[in-house]
């Protein structure tokens, strides 16, 4: 009787240990993300918001490049066009 106790009462303590342990884990694991969470909110957000800023410059950049290109190309095919059709009325009618 006596050894049943005893063994009773080591198997509920062990038990009550495996509990605390295991809410232990979990405290842990939630203050770990929550201390990385924290370090991604000081050192990312900043840096994402001059990515963002830079990014954005490129794009314009990118942007104004292909505008003015396609002008150029534009006005260069209206030109040779122009040269083309004059030529073909020299060769048609003559000076």
């Amino acid at each position: 009787m006596r050894r049943r106790n005893i063994s009773n009462f080591i198997r509920k303590h062990l038990y009550a240990w495996q509990v605390v342990g295991k809410a232990q884990g979990v405290m842990k694991s939630k203050a770990i993300s929550e201390w990385r969470g924290y370090g991604l909110r000081i050192m990312e957000v900043p840096f994402r918001m001059w990515f963002v800023w830079c990014d954005s410059r490129k794009r314009k950049r990118a942007d104004q490049t292909r505008l003015i290109c396609s002008y150029q190309r534009a006005k260069n095919r209206k030109f040779l066009w122009a040269i083309i059709r004059g030529w073909r009325h020299q060769a048609v009618y003559g000076r």
